[in-house]
């Protein structure tokens, strides 16, 4: 029985015998149709067609015998050159394009230059007056001015004569229009960059100096200064007439004005613009009905023209606290506050005490 077991042939290289002679034979069936179908084409490249070009007369009749291998090489040709020509077309249509693109983006980017320019010296004078103002106040609180940057001399001139040159290019660019000159438009880059690295320079003198500003105003007496002094607007509203001005339309008189009137709406509230006392309450035609509160360190407040008053003679009062509400009494037409600040018996700018960090609006005395 084992000898007859090991006599029979193996199921698994029968099967690979199989898959070979399948593979084989589907081999043999590709390579015979791949003959076929290069025959076929040859034998159909060999055929020709006949073109006749037959004339009115009828006579000399021509005979053209193209094959079709001839006939497909030359729609081949004629396939590249088609391809090939509308590529070109294509490129040479982007190259206009791009050069029409350019034309206009180099015309854009002159205009662009001269409106920098144009943004560029108003900005400069600007901070040129922002670093001065910055620059007194710190002088004004410390009372010494040696850490201060240097201000006027040869710089100063240098500083004024490129603005003037820049102005200037400016101006003659936007009159060529179009056609101002590349070397135009580089000089006006070039002073425009010249002034905008001096403003920055300027800018970073101007922080430090704020810095320093802020350190001084930390200070207990600073505090206290402005703790006492009338630095707040009396009434939410808006400057009518500023401090002396010549003529007081609202009394019609021509006296320097010793402060300033405020618009606002019927009843809107007055609030003490510093801690005091309230030492006077009355009414007079010029002013209607009015109010003194005193504040430390000599200083006063007036305010009139009410519709009536909140508080009585010796109250104390603290800043921001209501005394009273906007009125039309006293000789005006229309709902108004008339303020003034007094030290002593001189009336200063109230906008000096409103915007404390803006000294330089201090005016002279109006005695």
């Amino acid at each position: 029985m084992a000898k007859s077991r090991s006599n029979q042939p193996n199921p698994d290289l029968i099967r690979y015998l199989d898959d070979s002679d399948t593979q084989k034979r589907q081999s043999s069936d590709l390579l015979t149709r791949w003959r076929e179908l290069r025959y076929y084409l040859h034998r159909k490249g060999k055929e020709r067609i006949t073109i006749m070009i037959v004339p009115h007369s009828e006579s000399n009749i021509l005979n053209l015998h193209i094959s079709h291998y001839t006939l497909f090489a030359t729609l081949g040709v004629l396939v590249v050159f088609l391809v090939g020509s509308l590529i070109t077309i294509i490129n040479r249509s982007a190259e206009t394009v791009q050069f029409y693109d350019m034309g206009l983006t180099n015309s854009q980017f002159h205009i662009q230059s001269s409106r920098l320019a144009q943004e560029i010296i108003p900005l400069h004078e600007r901070i040129n007056l922002y670093t001065n103002t910055i620059a007194s106040i710190h002088t004004r609180l410390s009372g010494r001015s040696d850490d201060l940057p240097p201000r006027g001399g040869v710089a100063e001139k240098v500083v004024e004569n490129e603005i003037n040159a820049l102005s200037q290019l400016v101006t003659d660019c936007k009159a060529q229009g179009e056609n101002c000159s590349q070397e135009t438009i580089e000089a006006i880059l070039r002073r425009s960059l010249y002034l905008s690295v001096l403003d920055n320079e300027k800018m970073k003198k101007a922080v430090s100096i704020t810095d320093q500003i802020i350190k001084d105003l930390n200070t207990p007496e600073k505090q206290y200064l402005l703790k006492i002094t009338p630095n707040i607007w009396p009434v939410s509203g808006a400057v009518a007439v500023p401090f002396q001005t010549q003529h007081d339309s609202f009394r019609g008189n021509s006296e320097p004005l010793r402060g300033v009137w405020f618009s606002a709406s019927p009843n809107a509230e007055v609030v003490s613009t510093a801690p005091g006392t309230v030492t006077e309450v009355g009414y007079q035609k010029r002013f209607g009905l009015y109010m003194w509160v005193e504040h430390p360190i000599g200083i006063r407040t007036f305010y009139s023209h009410l519709e009536r008053v909140s508080v009585s003679v010796g109250d104390s009062v603290k800043k921001g606290q209501v005394i009273g509400t906007v009125g039309r009494s006293g000789h005006i037409g229309s709902n108004m506050l008339y303020y003034e600040i007094h030290i002593g018996t001189v009336a200063y700018n109230p906008h000096a005490f409103l915007n404390h960090l803006q000294s330089l609006w201090l005016n002279p005395p109006n005695p």
